[in-house]
């Protein structure tokens, strides 16, 4: 029997994980005889396939004075452990399903190894050859092309941290995806995807819980250029008294969206969990909040480059506030919410280019500004991050980075002042 107990704490309240160890599943994993394919492992005739995946980080970072004290006095170590395994499953012609289970540390907290969190899981039915129906976990994101990592999932990121502007989580609900192919002319593909969640991961039918609505546009051009756009929007404002008295609502606890502070990153300070999330912004609490994102990517045939921008701007009725009533974020003393506005502006660029088939470059930076009402002084965010990366096989791949985040004192991060370092991280896809 698999037993499941809470494993949350103070950011993520409501996490549950099971406690299924990875040698019970691959234990009877081992009973079956797998074809091997060149992207996992196929069982049944090809019906179901299975990935597995394990990352290993190291970091040494430190933060400037005037931080919270705990991260201006920091050791080198070693990340914990990631580890996911996916399911695919081809139930029949156009129905499919998606499991991925893992151990992420950055993302839900265990208490103890071996805990294992549903960290995805889906089903689509293809209703016919363009238009797709899925239920299930949602990934709720405005961003198009955001290659970030998850967990162990990591090799999709050219980097080792995300973006501290990376506005992505999961949560249940329903989605409608297209994909219209163009023809070979100028405009080859336009797709787009329509999707309505709860705004937790969990399950919560407290009265006043809202709806989220989300919305992505993009298109596909010749040369390898792609253009997108997308648009989120909820409002939980019932659940909260005006003029304060909520205390500071956790992200992605129930009560308010959990897209605004990411889904993980692979920085951790000491004196606070490993799924803070406390290397992102988090000015925006998401109760009646409204986010727009416009996203290109450009990867040419003939070139080993990709290209990749965004920017945007997310805006709430509501604002984080310390217990003089002071506008702060969420890691820096926020005692309450209060109905103030709150926004953000923030743009971004990524770029990698391979050096060989097997080493490459990469580097991005991201900047977020403060422009809520009232907002004053040095009101910027930004992360510069530059590495490469070395394919040991096809499936094995060792990346460095050096890593530099700038806050000012009235900007959306948490940590409360400049901060930088260099992390090494090595992974395999099986």
């Amino acid at each position: 029997m698999i037993k499941f107990a809470p494993c949350g704490n103070g950011i993520r309240p409501y996490a549950r994980c099971t406690t299924l160890p990875f040698v019970l599943l691959m234990a009877l994993l081992s009973t079956i005889q797998p074809a091997v394919a060149q992207d996992g492992y196929e069982f049944w005739d090809g019906k179901v396939r299975v990935n597995g995946y394990i990352s290993q980080g190291w970091q040494s970072i430190e933060a400037d004075q005037g931080a919270r004290p705990e991260a201006t006095d920091t050791a080198s170590g070693f990340n914990r452990l990631r580890a996911n395994i996916a399911f695919t499953a081809q139930v029949s012609e156009r129905i499919s399903a998606y499991l991925e289970l893992g151990e992420e540390p950055n993302d839900f907290e265990g208490t103890e190894f071996g805990q294992i969190s549903q960290d995805l899981a889906f089903l689509d039915i293809a209703v016919n050859d363009w238009l797709v129906f899925r239920t299930g976990n949602i990934v709720t994101t405005v961003q198009n092309f955001i290659p970030y990592s998850d967990g162990a999932i990591v090799q999709g990121n050219p980097l080792i941290g995300n973006s501290p502007i990376d506005f992505i989580t999961a949560e249940q609900g329903v989605q409608l995806i297209g994909s219209h192919p163009l023809g070979e002319g100028l405009f080859r593909n336009l797709g787009w995807d329509v999707s309505i969640t709860n705004p937790n991961f969990f399950e919560n039918f407290d009265g006043d819980r809202p709806y989220q609505v989300a919305a992505k546009l993009r298109i596909k051009i010749a040369g390898g250029l792609e253009f997108g756009t997308g648009i989120f929007q909820v409002d939980g404002s019932d659940q909260f008294t005006p003029a304060g008295g909520n205390g500071a609502p956790s992200p992605g606890g129930g009560m308010t969206s959990a897209l605004w502070f990411g889904d993980g990153d692979n920085y951790n300070f000491p004196g606070t969990p490993t799924n803070s999330n406390e290397t992102h912004t988090a000015i925006i609490p998401g109760i009646d909040a409204f986010l727009w994102l416009v996203d290109a990517k450009w990867q040419p045939h003939r070139l080993p480059l990709m290209l990749r921008t965004w920017f945007g701007s997310a805006e709430d009725e509501w604002r984080y506030v310390d217990s003089s009533g002071a506008q702060t974020t969420f890691g820096l003393g926020a005692a309450d919410v209060i109905d103030r506005n709150s926004k953000i502006q923030y743009a971004g660029g990524e770029g990698k280019y391979d050096l060989t088939e097997s080493l490459y470059v990469a580097v991005r930076y991201s900047f977020a500004e403060n422009d809520s009402e009232g907002a004053s002084g040095e009101t910027d965010l930004d992360r510069t991050q530059i590495g490469g990366g070395y394919w040991l096989n096809e499936a094995t791949l060792i990346k460095t980075e050096y890593v530099r985040q700038s806050e000012g004192p009235g900007g959306p991060g948490q940590i409360g002042a400049d901060w930088d370092g260099v992390t090494a991280e090595l992974s395999v896809v099986f």
